[in-house]
């Protein structure tokens, strides 16, 4: 059980598990994102293996440009635009961050903003 554990020099950190921890944990990293996020990624060691099951019904996929991806059923899947949505936020974010004066509140806030942008790229 990690939630009751103490970092060195970070003190005992509240811990949300996404999956329960298998094997022995032999190292853990812990960063803090520029959005003030905290993430933990854990090195084990004795993982059981597992097996995933057969698949009936495989499926060539095909990845081009003018479609994301084509599979073999016929099937056609588009390219994603929330990369070019993203990009204009960020750079909106970035000429209203240029135009801030150095040391102001406004430019931290906004500086977080821009931050927000880059995690949400960075994570989708």
């Amino acid at each position: 059980d990690l939630t009751g554990k103490g970092l060195s020099k970070i003190g005992t950190v509240p811990v949300i598990l996404h999956r329960p921890v298998e094997g022995k944990v032999k190292t853990c990293t812990v960063l803090r994102s520029s959005t003030g996020k905290w993430w933990v990624t854990l090195s084990c060691e004795d993982v059981p293996e597992t097996v995933l099951p057969s698949n009936p019904l495989p499926v060539g996929i095909d990845v081009g440009i003018k479609t994301f991806a084509s599979l073999s059923d016929g099937t056609a899947i588009e390219n994603p635009t929330f990369l070019k949505r993203s990009a204009k936020r960020l750079a909106q974010a970035q000429r209203k961050l240029a135009l801030q004066e150095k040391g102001s509140s406004e430019r931290a806030r906004i500086k977080k903003v821009v931050a927000k942008i880059h995690e949400r790229i960075a994570f989708k």
